[in-house]
């Protein structure tokens, strides 16, 4: 049988998005409208902006087995992004400006159309994905380290201010052109999230303390916490399927 206001939960992402909902205030929902970007918007932060992590072998040791090898993991690290770092929390303008260029970087959430040249590595490690960039390099002049970027004479991106604090860290240029570029306020996530992610994490951490670390209880609860990140960046559907007089149009 149905009961009235309930739902019947198809993935776990949607059991955590369901709490989310119901701790929303609803006159929030006009400001998160107001907020989504357009389609055209949407399509360049989908393709260009939001990236993967950097898991790269170096090129200098590929093939190569290698000794005393030490590594660092941390712990719970996208819920801890989620909960201390900050993210655009109002509608992105546009417009750039050379003199606030910089502050911009240091004070807003950003989206940087750039143009570089003479790209060259300052280290062993590619970051930039032929993939992400936005125009076709230059194939006789470009350098690649299995499908990134070592060095190349031109190349069009779309950054954000994150990426560009990369940028700098793992490549030099001659000279830069930015675009174009869209700022927003940074501010934390909002509180009908993170309070929600808080619960579900307390409960993980308090099962895990309590040495419930191989515990059912315990994998629910790390599956519910891993969730939300889950949640925040699933893609929307954006192609039309037009099903008409029984047939697939």
């Amino acid at each position: 049988f149905i009961i009235p206001n309930k739902y019947v939960p198809l993935t776990k992402t949607w059991i955590l998005r369901r709490k989310v909902k119901d701790n929303i205030n609803t006159n929030i929902k006009d400001i998160i409208q107001y907020c989504h970007p357009n389609e055209e918007m949407y399509n360049i932060m989908m393709k260009y902006l939001f990236r993967g992590g950097y898991v790269h072998a170096n090129a200098y040791h590929v093939d190569e087995i290698l000794y005393n090898v030490d590594s660092v993991d941390i712990t719970s690290s996208y819920p801890d992004r989620m909960l201390n770092a900050y993210y655009p929390m109002k509608f992105f303008h546009t417009g750039y400006n050379k003199d606030k260029f910089d502050y911009e970087l240091e004070n807003k959430c950003c989206m940087i159309l750039v143009e570089f040249y003479d790209l060259k590595p300052l280290t062993n490690h590619s970051i930039e994905s032929i993939s992400k960039t936005v125009n076709n390099v230059l194939k006789e002049d470009i350098i690649v380290d299995n499908g990134r970027i070592r060095q190349c004479s031109k190349v069009v991106v779309w950054l954000t201010e994150l990426d560009f604090k990369i940028y700098k860290k793992y490549y030099s240029w001659s000279n830069m052109c930015v675009l174009d570029m869209y700022t927003s306020d940074r501010y934390p996530l909002p509180n009908y999230l993170l309070d929600v992610l808080k619960q579900e994490y307390i409960i993980k951490s308090n099962l895990k303390r309590n040495k419930k670390g191989n515990t059912k209880e315990y994998y629910v609860a790390k599956q519910n916490v891993n969730s939300a990140y889950g949640m925040c960046v699933t893609r929307h559907v954006t192609s039309e399927i037009t099903f008409e007089c029984g047939s697939w149009l």
